[in-house]
């Protein structure tokens, strides 16, 4: 995968959570944080924090902030 792809994927989640209601946070924050880990596994440069603040959350991808 390359950086515009994980741009794009960022994006998508991004658009989703803004568009979440509340109820299906959780499931979107557990989302985030296992394509992160394929990520990482792919790309050893990829860098989580800078992947969970695109997709709106904070760099521990702990909590969303957008």
């Amino acid at each position: 995968m390359t950086r515009k792809d994980y741009t794009r994927i960022a994006a998508a989640i991004l658009s989703h959570r803004q568009n979440d209601d509340g109820t299906g946070s959780g499931l979107l924050a557990s989302l985030t944080d296992s394509l992160a880990c394929i990520m990482e596994s792919d790309n050893p440069r990829f860098d989580r924090a800078r992947f969970f603040q695109a997709c709106g959350m904070d760099a521990d991808g702990l909590e969303w902030v957008a």
